[in-house]
C-alpha cells in the first residue's frame, strides 16, 4: 500500500536536518518564518485586519507586466504554511549560489521583536504599519542575487502594492500544495473554504508564478523505494527545471532535432483529465515524443477550478517527462473569448514551454498576452471548420493567418482543417509545403477527424499523436512513424555494436525494444572482433546507420572520424559513431563518420540523480574514478561537467593512470593519482563524495578481472555520497557489495544497468534523431538481464 511521507515543509530545518550541511556554506543563518511553528495562527492573523477581507474574494488578475528575468533578478517565494515554500528557497539559494533573507528574520532585526509579539504588544494597526515599512526595506535592499521569503500568510492592501510592484521585474513564486497536505491551518476557525480562498487570492494577486509542489512518496509508479536521504531530490529536480523556465534558459533535455524542426516531429496529447485518472501509467509520457502537449477543454471544469489544476499538471509532466511541455487549451468560439483568455494568462503562471493562442480572438486581446508570455513561446493556431457558422467571421487566407501571427510574435503557426474526404489530405499537405518556402515561421497543418489521419502521419512538424491506449482517439507515434518509413519517406537503418568482448551486450535488445515501439524498422546488433578492422565490413553496407563502440577501441577508432564532437574530443574517447553518406556523383558516395561519447551523459545523469542534498557539488567537492580506460576518461569528464575539479584516479597500472591524468590536466582539471591501494587520501583533500568504477567486472580476452576493494582510508565521508558501477557482468560487483554495505553511512549505489540505459538513451537520440521512449527501453533492458541470467543458472 502506498504511504505518503511529508514534502518539504514551511520549516527550513527538515531541509538542512536532511542535507546534513547542503547549505551551510551558501545560506546565511536565519528563523524558519513566521508561521513555521504556529500553523493554527493564520487565521487569526487575518482576523486582526477584517477590513481587508473582503478585498480578495475576487480571484485577482496576475500582474500586468511578464519578461525575461534579469539573472541577478532576486526570487520572493510566497504561498501557505507546509507548502514547502521555505524549503524550496533554501533550495534555490543552494542552487543558485544566493543568500536566503527571512522576512520574519529582518522584521526581528528591524524592530527588535518577532511580528507575533510585535501584534500582542502594539496591535494589528501598529504592526500593518511596521509591516509595510519592513517590506519595502526588505525589497529595496534584497533585490538582487538573493531568496526571499518567509513573509507573512495575509498582507495589508499596502503590502500586496509592494510585491505587485516588485513583481514587475522580479519572479514572485507562488508554491502550491494539495490543501490536504497542507493540514489544518485555520486551527478551529469556522469557514474554512472561505479563509483559504481569501488567502489564496492574495497569494494569487502579488505573484506572477506558479510552483505546485507534488507530494513525494515511498512506492514511485516505476517500483522502485527511494531512499529517504533522496526524498527531496526530485522536488529540487523539478524546481531547478522550473527556476530555469522562469530565467529563460533552455537546459538541454534531449540529444534529438528540435520540436519545431521539420524532421517529422510529434506533440503527444495529453488530456488533463488523463493526467488524474491514470497515476500508474506516467513513464509512458517518455513514449518517444518531440512535445508533450497538455489539452485543456475549459468545458471539464468551472474556471476557478483550474487555479489549481493547471500548475499540478504542468508539474507532473516536468516531473515525469523531458521533453518540451505545450499546453493547448481549446478555444469554444467568440462566446468564451472572455473565459480563454483568463486561462491563458493562467497557463502563463505555470511557465509552459509553449502555449497556443487561437488567431480568431481579437487581435488586441491577445496582443496583451505578448508582455506577460515571458520565455514562453507561442503557437498561432486557427481551424478552419469547413463550413460558415452563424456569428463566426468569413474564414481567411492562410497568408491573413500568417499576417496576424507576426503581429503577435508568434514562434510557430498551426493550421488545420476538419477533413470532409480522405482525397484533401494530400492537397492539405502540398499547400503546406509551398506556404513553407515563404514562411517565417514553422507551419504545422494537417486536417483533423478520422478522416484526417493520413495529412497527421506525413506531416512534418508537430504533429498530434496520442497515447497507445488512446488509439481510437487518434495517431500513435508507432502509427505514424510506420507509415513514413512504409513509404520509403524515412529508411531503414542499422545499427551494431563493435567490441572485443560484446557476446553478452544487453544493448542490441533495449534499442531493438525501442525501435519497434516507435514503429521504426530499424535493427541493433553486435560484432565481436578482436580488430578494429572489422569496422569496415560494416561500413560497406549501404544500411549502415550507425555504431556503437566498445572496449578496447573507443580510442582507437578517432583517426578513422571526420567529426568529433566537442566533448568526445575533450574526452579522448567515442563510444557512439553516427554514419553519414554524401553523393559526390550518380553513384560515388562519400562516406562520413561522425564521433559522440554519450557514456559521461549517462554517469553525468545517474549521479544527478541520486546525489543526496548533503553531498551537492561545491567547491572542494572530490571524486574518486577507478579505471584508465575509455570509460573512465568520461567519467572524469562527467565529473568535470557536474562542477567537480579535483579527481583522485587509481588504476592496476600507474603509467596509465598518470597519461590520463596528464590528458585532463592540459583541461586545467586537477587530477591525483593513487599509485597503490596503500596509498593514503591527501590530506588537504576532502574525502570522495562521488566514485566511479570503470574497470571490467569478467576476464576479457584471457586477462583476468581486477578483484579489488576500496581502502577503508578511501571512504571516510561522513555524509557518504554515491557510487557508481558501470560494469554489469556479473551484476552485483564486489565493489558493489563492499559498497551496499555502507548503505546505513549514507553511501547510494547506482548499479551498471542503470549507467547503460542513461546512455543508450542519448545514443539513440544521436543514431536517430529522435526522442527515446524511454520507459520501453528502461523496461527491456531489466527483463534481458533476467533473461540472459536465468538462462546461465
Amino acid at each position: 500500500m502506498k504511504r505518503k511521507a511529508e514534502a518539504p515543509d514551511s520549516g527550513r530545518e527538515l531541509y538542512l536536518q536532511e542535507a546534513n550541511g547542503y547549505a551551510v556554506t551558501s545560506v546565511p543563518e536565519t528563523v524558519s518564518g513566521v508561521f513555521s511553528s504556529r500553523t493554527s495562527s493564520l487565521g487569526r492573523v487575518a482576523g486582526h485586519d477584517a477590513s481587508n477581507t473582503g478585498a480578495f474574494l475576487e480571484r485577482p488578475t496576475t500582474p500586468t507586466h511578464k519578461t525575461v528575468y534579469n539573472s541577478r533578478a532576486s526570487i520572493l517565494v510566497v504561498g501557505f504554511p507546509r507548502a514547502g515554500k521555505h524549503t524550496l528557497s533554501v533550495i534555490a539559494s543552494v542552487v543558485l549560489r544566493r543568500q536566503y533573507v527571512d522576512f520574519g528574520k529582518a522584521f526581528e532585526k528591524s524592530v527588535g521583536t518577532t511580528p507575533y509579539d510585535y501584534i500582542a504588544t502594539h496591535g494589528m494597526p501598529a504592526y500593518r504599519e511596521a509591516e509595510t515599512k519592513a517590506t519595502e526595506s526588505l525589497l529595496n535592499t534584497y533585490g538582487e542575487d538573493y531568496v526571499i521569503g518567509g513573509l507573512t500568510a495575509f498582507g495589508s492592501n499596502a503590502q500586496k502594492r509592494l510585491l505587485k510592484a516588485f513583481a514587475q521585474t522580479h519572479p514572485v513564486i507562488y508554491v502550491q500544495r494539495d490543501k490536504a497536505d497542507l493540514g489544518d491551518m485555520f486551527g478551529d476557525q469556522g469557514n474554512q473554504e472561505q479563509l483559504y480562498r481569501i488567502h489564496d487570492a492574495f497569494y494569487r494577486s502579488c505573484s506572477n508564478f506558479d510552483f505546485y509542489n507534488i507530494t513525494w512518496t515511498l512506492d514511485t509508479p516505476n517500483g522502485r523505494n527511494q531512499g529517504g536521504t533522496l526524498k527531496l531530490k526530485q522536488t529540487e529536480v523539478d524546481f531547478v527545471r522550473f527556476l530555469h523556465r522562469i530565467y529563460g534558459r533552455q537546459p538541454q533535455l534531449l540529444c534529438s532535432a528540435g520540436a519545431l524542426s521539420a524532421s517529422y516531429t510529434y506533440a503527444l496529447q495529453v488530456p488533463l483529465p488523463w493526467l488524474d485518472a491514470h497515476v500508474l501509467e506516467y513513464d509512458e509520457l517518455e513514449s518517444g515524443a518531440d512535445m508533450v502537449s497538455l489539452v485543456i477543454d475549459p468545458r471539464d471544469h468551472a474556471t476557478d477550478h483550474y487555479l489549481e489544476l493547471i500548475p499540478k499538471a504542468v508539474a507532473t509532466l516536468r516531473r515525469h517527462a523531458r521533453a518540451p511541455i505545450m499546453i493547448d487549451v481549446l478555444y469554444l468560439g467568440v462566446q468564451d473569448s472572455v473565459n480563454y483568455l483568463k486561462l491563458l494568462r493562467l497557463c502563463l503562471r505555470s511557465s509552459p514551454d509553449f502555449l497556443t493562442v487561437c488567431l480568431k480572438v481579437d487581435l488586441d486581446q491577445v496582443r496583451s498576452l505578448s508582455s506577460l508570455r515571458g520565455p514562453t513561446q507561442i503557437v498561432g493556431t486557427y481551424h478552419y471548420e469547413g463550413r460558415k457558422q452563424t456569428g463566426v467571421a468569413e474564414e481567411i487566407t492562410w497568408t491573413k493567418v500568417h499576417d496576424l501571427a507576426s503581429q503577435l510574435a508568434c514562434h510557430a503557426v498551426r493550421i488545420t482543417h476538419q477533413a470532409a474526404s480522405a482525397s484533401e489530405n494530400l492537397q492539405r499537405l502540398y499547400n503546406a509545403q509551398v506556404a513553407r518556402d515563404t514562411w517565417t515561421m514553422p507551419l504545422i497543418a494537417y486536417n483533423t477527424g478520422s478522416l484526417g489521419r493520413t495529412s497527421v502521419c506525413f506531416n512534418p512538424v508537430l504533429s498530434p499523436v496520442v497515447l497507445p491506449s488512446m488509439s481510437t482517439e487518434g495517431v500513435t507515434i508507432k502509427q505514424a512513424q510506420t507509415a513514413l518509413y512504409s513509404s520509403f519517406i524515412q529508411s531503414r537503418k542499422k545499427f551494431t555494436i563493435l567490441g572485443q568482448s560484446v557476446s553478452y551486450s544487453l544493448s542490441p535488445a533495449m534499442h531493438n525494444a525501442a525501435y519497434a515501439a516507435c514503429g521504426m524498422p530499424h535493427s541493433y546488433g553486435l560484432l565481436q572482433s578482436d580488430n578494429l578492422g572489422s569496422i569496415h565490413e560494416l561500413l560497406t553496407d549501404p544500411e549502415c546507420g550507425g555504431l556503437a563502440i566498445s572496449l578496447p577501441f573507443k580510442m582507437q577508432v578517432l583517426p578513422m572520424l571526420r567529426h568529433i564532437s566537442p566533448e568526445a574530443r575533450d574526452i579522448g574517447a567515442v563510444n557512439t559513431v553516427v554514419v553519414e553518406r554524401g553523393q559526390n556523383q550518380p553513384g560515388d558516395y562519400d562516406t562520413i563518420l561522425k564521433g559522440y561519447n554519450t557514456d559521461h551523459i549517462g554517469i553525468r545523469k545517474c549521479i544527478e540523480r541520486k546525489i543526496s542534498p548533503a553531498n551537492v557539488i561545491r567547491e572542494g567537492s572530490t571524486a574518486l574514478v577507478i579505471g584508465a580506460g575509455g570509460v573512465a576518461r568520461a567519467a572524469i569528464y562527467a565529473c568535470r561537467t557536474l562542477g567537480i575539479r579535483i579527481i583522485c584516479l587509481y588504476n592496476r597500472t600507474a603509467s596509465h593512470a598518470e597519461a590520463l591524468a596528464n590528458h585532463y590536466k592540459q583541461q586545467n582539471l586537477e587530477v591525483q593519482v593513487l599509485s597503490t591501494l596503500e596509498s593514503e587520501w591527501p590530506e588537504r583533500l576532502r574525502p570522495p563524495t562521488v566514485i566511479i568504477s570503470c574497470i571490467p567486472a569478467h576476464s576479457i580476452s584471457g586477462q583476468a578481472a581486477h578483484e579489488l576493494t576500496i581502502p577503508d582510508q578511501w571512504l571516510q565521508s561522513r555524509t557518504g555520497g554515491v557510487f557508481v558501477e558501470m560494469a554489469y557482468k556479473p551484476l552485483v560487483t564486489r565493489l558493489m557489495n563492499q559498497m551496499h554495505s555502507r548503505v546505513t553511512a549514507g553511501w547510494v549505489v547506482v548499479d551498471g544497468l542503470d549507467v547503460l540505459v542513461e546512455q543508450g538513451i542519448s545514443q539513440f537520440e544521436i543514431l536517430t534523431g529522435r526522442p527515446a521512449p524511454v520507459h520501453v527501453m528502461r523496461r527491456a533492458i531489466r527483463q534481458q538481464y533476467e533473461l540472459v541470467n536465468s538462462a546461465l543458472q
